[in-house]
């Protein structure tokens, strides 16, 4: 069983290149957005990861404003 776990994930990927061709947006199982040293992440699936987005995209130019 855990055969079928490990290529799940090459299948839905493959799958979704697929779509990305047919509708030209191109979607992903995981997005990283940030630094690579980041000492905390944040997970969020569905439509607040736009809001996440932005907001650590945000944090850097307000912590340099308040230093």
């Amino acid at each position: 069983m855990q055969q079928v776990y490990d290529a799940a994930t090459a299948i839905v990927q493959a799958q979704m290149d697929k779509f990305a061709k047919i509708v030209g947006r191109a979607y992903h199982l995981f997005d990283y957005v940030g630094p690579a040293d980041a000492e905390r992440v944040i997970v969020v699936m569905g439509t607040g990861a736009e809001i996440v987005h932005e907001t650590v995209d945000v944090w850097p130019r307000r912590a340099r404003r308040s230093a």
